[in-house]
């Protein structure tokens, strides 16, 4: 990368207090166009490079590690590596930290890296065709379609790899749609948003399958009393619940005790029905990660199979410390912040459930009598990591005999996700794929989930 050619020559002879120093650029560059109506009515261009500074600095104590993050490609790079020292010797703690030594081998992710994306014409032909397929479907309706094309490069130059630079771009493609509609005069808007690592395989069929899927939510009220009763997570929810949750299976919290799989590595701990893993891609979005922040690519990993919990999201310095491989799940941008993002930290890539072979209409069937979750809400405050614990206001659907009959608002699912994953009896086969809010560092692809039993708060009539 460009930006880092400075950094690169200021590799070969480090200020002398700086034992080590690495270097992370992290450029995107995004083209998006809103269309309604047949017309244009937004669009947007952007180009923004981060650059992330790391230093090991000797001291009488041991070697402690600086920060610095800028956006300015102007300042000196021996001026900043200096500010990055500085900041160092203000550290109160010794680092464990290390940089890797790069090869090829972190020099591509599985042969997908593209250089070029598509044209603005192009880009902006494809969201009038979606939103003129989806206008021929949903005629009484207002609908909005907003296309993304996003280019993501990271490069990385260290003093221990005879100062060679890494570098991996990848391209992927959203589409959001909003849609408004009124039926017997009260309003309904929904949202949603497809990814895909390619233009054309964004799909107004996706889009359709949504708009129906909401609609058939639109059942009499009804109330719940409180009590313990079978379950289906949709997909929706079970996403939601993991965009916390997935910080359960880090190497961090495992040391230090913050998660209720605490020294279970290798245990049965849930049930043998689920497998979880991390991906640096998969088939149902179009995010896909070459190297973690730390410089090691991220390949697949099982966390959890046939119940057992096999691995761990490490950095380089958790999987030290457990005698492990670093897993390329090393990252900066873990939850919404307003703080510049310079720590490194487990970060999953595509944090991902298996799916199973039946439909969620399916597992409604075989479930009988019991509570169809189809929303939930504010799930970032609701659960507590260290133990587990979650308390998730939520929507669902009374269902008898399989057949959803009317909605309760205004109840809360309870428990723990241990013994939520525990007792997953089955799982579904259709896949959300729901990015990290507004930071998009990184996705959890989920199924639905049908529970043997989950206590569920009264409803609101």
């Amino acid at each position: 990368m460009r930006e880092l050619e400075g950094y690169r020559k200021a590799m070969e002879c480090l200020p002398s207090q700086i034992a080590e120093a690495q270097v992370q650029a992290d450029r995107t560059e995004i083209i998006s166009i809103a269309i309604m109506n047949g017309e244009q009515t937004g669009a947007q261009c952007s180009d923004v490079t981060e650059l992330f500074i790391r230093v090991l600095v000797e001291t009488e104590e041991g070697k402690k590690e600086g920060f610095y993050y800028t956006q300015n490609l102007e300042e000196e790079p021996k001026e900043v590596l200096s500010q990055a020292a500085l900041h160092a010797y203000l550290a109160k703690d010794v680092s464990k930290e290390r940089f890797l030594s790069f090869d090829e081998s972190h020099m591509r992710l599985e042969g997908k890296e593209t250089k070029d994306g598509e044209s603005w014409d192009k880009i902006k032909k494809r969201a009038l065709e979606l939103e003129r397929e989806l206008n021929r479907e949903n005629k009484n309706a207002q609908i909005m379609i907003r296309l993304i094309q996003t280019k993501e490069t990271r490069g990385m130059v260290n003093s221990v790899s005879d100062v060679r630079c890494i570098e991996s771009s990848l391209f992927r493609y959203e589409a959001e749609m909003e849609i408004a509609e009124e039926e017997f005069n009260v309003p309904y808007f929904y949202g949603c948003s497809q990814s895909a690592e390619r233009l054309e395989d964004l799909s107004h069929e996706f889009f359709q399958k949504k708009i129906e899927k909401w609609r058939g939510m639109r059942l009499k009220q009804g109330k719940l009393e409180a009590g313990e009763y079978p379950v289906v997570l949709d997909c929706e929810v079970t996403a939601n619940l993991f965009a916390t949750a997935w910080q359960m299976f880090t190497g961090k919290n495992y040391l230090s005790g913050s998660t209720p799989y605490a020294g279970k590595k290798g245990k049965a701990v849930m049930s043998s029905v689920l497998c979880i893993k991390n991906m640096p891609s998969v088939p149902e979005g179009g995010y896909r990660y070459g190297v973690d922040c730390e410089g090691v690519p991220v390949r697949p990993l099982i966390l959890s199979e046939n119940g057992i919990l096999k691995n761990l999201l490490h950095t380089i310095a958790t999987a030290d410390a457990m005698k492990e491989e670093p897993t390329g799940t090393a990252g900066r941008k873990a939850l919404l912040s307003g703080n510049i993002h310079t720590e490194i930290i487990p970060v999953p890539a595509n944090f991902r459930i298996e799916k199973g072979e039946r439909s969620t209409e399916d597992l409604l069937k075989t479930m009988g009598d019991g509570i169809y979750i189809f929303e939930s809400f504010d799930v970032f405050h609701s659960i507590n990591i260290a133990s587990g614990e979650f308390h998730v206001p939520c929507k669902g659907i009374i269902v008898k005999n399989g057949v959803k009959e009317a909605v309760v608002e205004g109840i809360t699912i309870n428990g723990t996700i241990q013994d939520l994953l525990m007792n997953v009896e089955e799982v579904g086969r259709e896949m959300q794929v729901r990015p990290m809010d507004l930071l998009k560092s990184y996705t959890v692809c989920t199924p639905a989930l049908r529970i043997t039993a989950l206590k569920v708060t009264g409803s609101q009539s």
